[in-house]
């Protein structure tokens, strides 16, 4: 058996960081079962059973993050909130799990992203987007200049009409369309409706076109 000291200094002696220590000490003390102050192999023999993500074990490539991120952006007219919604959130609930992320990168390796699979494997890129760790990532991991952007619009749509929904049907109302047939805003509309919630006309641009269906085709004239 093995008594805390010696686990600690083990744990120590194999690198492990001092800010980490303490947790070493929580997870004796878990695994000592019958409280005698010592762990022997019965009541470790649950850790060869388990089965981690495979995530939690690889090593974060920052490195075939940063390429996905990049032939994404390729792909979708630079814009990362674009990218985001038609290749990673297909669900639209603003992250990511581990599963989805996996069968996403399987479907971009189909159509030919060779980034989508990195010699790492996908485990470790994942690790590098998700690097809390936690079995899924959200839009601000992915691009957090983009999030913040993003924000700042859902922000002042509900200051000012309550919704972001309420406040496209005004933009609507204001450039005459018919809301019951759901013809849409044109971006001159939009970023003028925008004018006061601290986005520049560049960055309106972005979060516009990011918010567009797959259907919908670039709509950048105007203001």
């Amino acid at each position: 058996s093995v008594t805390l000291k010696e686990f600690t200094q083990g744990c120590k002696a194999k690198g492990l960081p001092a800010n980490e220590q303490e947790g070493m000490r929580t997870l004796f003390r878990l695994m000592d079962n019958d409280g005698a102050g010592s762990i022997d192999k019965k009541e470790i023999l649950f850790l060869d059973k388990w089965q981690p993500p495979p995530y939690l074990l690889a090593e974060a490539d920052m490195g075939a993050r940063e390429r996905l991120f990049k032939a994404l952006l390729a792909r979708h007219n630079d814009n990362s909130l674009m990218a985001w919604r038609r290749s990673l959130d297909k669900d639209s609930s603003m992250r990511v799990s581990y599963e989805e992320f996996v069968i996403q990168c399987q479907a971009l390796l189909r159509s030919g992203m060779r980034e989508a699979s990195p010699p790492c494997g996908i485990p470790a890129m994942y690790a590098a987007i998700d690097q809390a760790r936690s079995g899924w990532f959200t839009f601000k991991d992915w691009d957090s200049q983009m999030h913040s952007w993003l924000l700042a619009c859902v922000k002042y749509c509900r200051t000012e009409c309550g919704s972001c929904t309420k406040f496209l049907q005004r933009c609507i109302a204001e450039c005459n369309a018919d809301i019951k047939n759901d013809s849409g805003v044109d971006f001159k509309t939009f970023s003028k409706s925008l004018n006061k919630a601290g986005l520049a006309p560049s960055q309106r641009l972005a979060v516009f076109e990011g918010l567009q269906a797959c259907t919908k085709r670039r709509q950048s004239d105007g203001g």
